[in-house]
């Protein structure tokens, strides 16, 4: 079993509520029914989501 002491479960809080920010964002604008609100937050969060993985504070796992 791999050691989780090296990753305490707080440690990705922020990053997991920008996350959700972003999905929360092009949630609301495909419920508004506004496409192009919807793929403005849809490019952004993809885009946040590559800068942090591309920097080395993404994982996969």
């Amino acid at each position: 079993m791999a050691d989780q002491s090296a990753h305490p479960r707080g440690q990705y809080g922020d990053r997991n509520r920008t996350s959700f920010a972003g999905h929360q964002a092009v949630f609301e604008a495909i419920e508004r029914r506004d496409p192009e609100a919807a793929g403005q937050a849809l490019r952004a969060h993809l885009e946040n989501a590559r800068s942090k993985f591309n920097s080395g504070s993404g994982r996969l796992d």
